[in-house]
Parts: C-alpha cells; sequence; structure tokens
C-alpha cells in the first residue's frame, strides 16, 4: 500500500522555475540543491535573463548534465518577466519557484507533493530559514502551522495580506498548474511582485496546505540591493497594503488583517527613511497614513504594545520619534 501511494504521488511532475542573472558565486549551489530532491519528477526550466557573466553558460552545462533541465535564453527583463518566461514552457502539474541566490533542503519537493496530493489542496506550503551567506546559522522564521493545516481561500487572504514573509512569497509553495496557468507576474508591483501574485492566485483557489517545517534556505547576501539600499522602491509594499486595503474593504476579518499589515509595511519604510535620510518628502504621507489608523492601532489588542507605543510618540511628538528611530538603529 505505502509503495503504491508512493507511485501515485511520484507521478505528478513539478515545474520549478528558477531566474538567473548574475549569480556565479550561487548557481551551482542552487541548481545542486534542486537536482538532489529525494522527489525526482522534476522539469527544472532555468531563465537566463540576459546575464553579462557566465551563467548562461553554466546554465547550458547544467542542462547537459540532467535530461531534467531546459534552459531559456532570453533579453534581460527583470524578475518578473523572467519567471514569466518559465511559465509559459512549464508542462508540469504542480509549478514552484526557487531564487538562483537560494538553495532547498533536498526533500523539500517530497514534503510539498505530498502534502498537496494527500489533501488536494491547490497550493502547498513550508518553512524557510533566513541565512546570513552561509547555511549554518539560519533561523526558521514566521512559522504559523507546526503540523500539517488545511486552510480555506479565505483564510490564506487574511494570512497574506496581514503580512509575514512566508506568507507573501512563492518560493516555499508549490501551485496546481491549473490555478496558475493564466496568472503571470506584474513587473509593475516592483518589490512586492510576490504577495500581488498571490493575492491574484488567490482567485481560483479553493484550499492551502500549510507545513512550516523549514525546508527552504532564504540567503541574505551582504551587499546585495535587497539587503543594503533604501530608496523609493520600499514604498512597493506599502502600495500593496493599500490595495488590500480597497479591495477587501468590505470584509471585515480581512479589512482589519490588511491595517495590521500597513501598519507593519509603514512603520518599517519610515524607519528606512528616518535611517537612511532618503525619500523624506515621503514622510508626511506614511506619518498621516498610520495616524488614519489609531483608533484601531491603540485600542484593539491584537496589536502589539510597541506598534501602540511608536504611533503615540509619532502622534505627539515626530521629532522624539525620529530621534528613537536613529538612535535604537545606530544611524
Amino acid at each position: 500500500m505505502q509503495k503504491e501511494r508512493y507511485k501515485r504521488m511520484s507521478n505528478f511532475l513539478i515545474s520549478v522555475i528558477v531566474p538567473v542573472y548574475k549569480v556565479e558565486e550561487t548557481l551551482d549551489r542552487c541548481v545542486e540543491s534542486i537536482v538532489g530532491q529525494t522527489y525526482k519528477n522534476l522539469e527544472i526550466i532555468l531563465v537566463d535573463d540576459g546575464s553579462p557573466d557566465n551563467c548562461p553558460a553554466m546554465c547550458d552545462e547544467w542542462a547537459e548534465k540532467d535530461s531534467r533541465i531546459r534552459v531559456i535564453h532570453k533579453e534581460n527583463g527583470g524578475l518578473c518577466s523572467a519567471r514569466n518566461a518559465g511559465m509559459d514552457i512549464a508542462a508540469g502539474d504542480y509549478w514552484g519557484f526557487v531564487d538562483s541566490d537560494d538553495c532547498i533542503e533536498p526533500d523539500m519537493y517530497q514534503l510539498l507533493v505530498e502534502n498537496a496530493a494527500s489533501t488536494q489542496a491547490d497550493i502547498s506550503r513550508c518553512g524557510i530559514f533566513v541565512d546570513e551567506e552561509s547555511l549554518e546559522n539560519g533561523v526558521s522564521v514566521d512559522c504559523e502551522y507546526s503540523e500539517r493545516t488545511i486552510i480555506d481561500r479565505h483564510t490564506f487572504v487574511n494570512s497574506l495580506v496581514q503580512g509575514g514573509h512566508v506568507r507573501g512569497v512563492v518560493w516555499n509553495k508549490i501551485y496546481r498548474a491549473d490555478v496558475v496557468k493564466e496568472v503571470r507576474f506584474d513587473k509593475n508591483d516592483g518589490a512586492s511582485e510576490d504577495i500581488m501574485f498571490n493575492d491574484r492566485v488567490s482567485a481560483n483557489i479553493s484550499t492551502c496546505v500549510c507545513m512550516d517545517e523549514p525546508k527552504y534556505h532564504y540567503i541574505r547576501r551582504v551587499g546585495a540591493i535587497t539587503v543594503s539600499e533604501f530608496g523609493y522602491g520600499a514604498f512597493s509594499i506599502v502600495r500593496a497594503m493599500n490595495i488590500f486595503l480597497e479591495k477587501y474593504e468590505d470584509d471585515p476579518e480581512i479589512y482589519d488583517s490588511a491595517v495590521m499589515g500597513y501598519a507593519t509595511a509603514a512603520f518599517t519604510v519610515l524607519s528606512g527613511i528616518i535611517t537612511n535620510q532618503k525619500c523624506l518628502d515621503r514622510y508626511d504621507e506614511l506619518r498621516d497614513g498610520l495616524l488614519g489608523f489609531k483608533k484601531q492601532i491603540l485600542f484593539k489588542k491584537r496589536y502589539p504594545f510597541k506598534y501602540k507605543f511608536k504611533l503615540l510618540l509619532l502622534w505627539c511628538s515626530p521629532k522624539l520619534y525620529n530621534k528613537t528611530i536613529r538612535k535604537v538603529r545606530g544611524a
């Protein structure tokens, strides 16, 4: 019986889409972690997004080594364009995404497909490690479900808009092909392309199975743009939360979660403005936005004390708030 069950599950083809751009140092580690999966029925799509280094040749070399690997060479168009190009040729029953500077545990896709197949869920999700450069000191983050749990569409969206790294990203999940095949990433979403993609996909799903055992290694590279630079691109997550606030205003539960997501995003970006002394022209917009939700933040129990304290300080004395943020962040 166990062998028959495994055989049925191993019949599902997973298309793994990997955008590749200027990642010579990490590409081999990433691809090795995918080809070495205990679940073997994979279609691995490496999308060379016009990388100016040795990555195109490295992709071709991998394709020669493993017949499961397909390579697309295209002009540079950015992350969304690269993922979409991979989706255009994906043939799997399930689709997944891996960023080429990250890597995955050997049994990640085994876990995801077993959970998806046994529950007939549209999305299957695992947890993540956040690693600084190496894989030795990874920290497991944002674990909502320690045991396998099936959530419905409403709960999925509610979790998504509330924020949290694991909830919004695409690379710790597999999606049933028929719920994503007509959906694409939008470059206009900026750094919020993942969370907005998941929101669009949510219109097509019934359930998501979650088991937040960490299987994906998200590598924070020192010196990477997402780590070291602050600019107007950081506002994309605030923009996304504003979209959710408008879209779900008639659903009290999701709307309240969107307020939480907005507060988290706005406080984070506001700290970036103060610390980096950039985008100062957007300071008042964020302050006014946060104060617009002062009743919810100050009087509802779900909001942490630090949010209440920060909002009161921001309301009563912006100068003291700015000074406190600079001191806390060592600026």
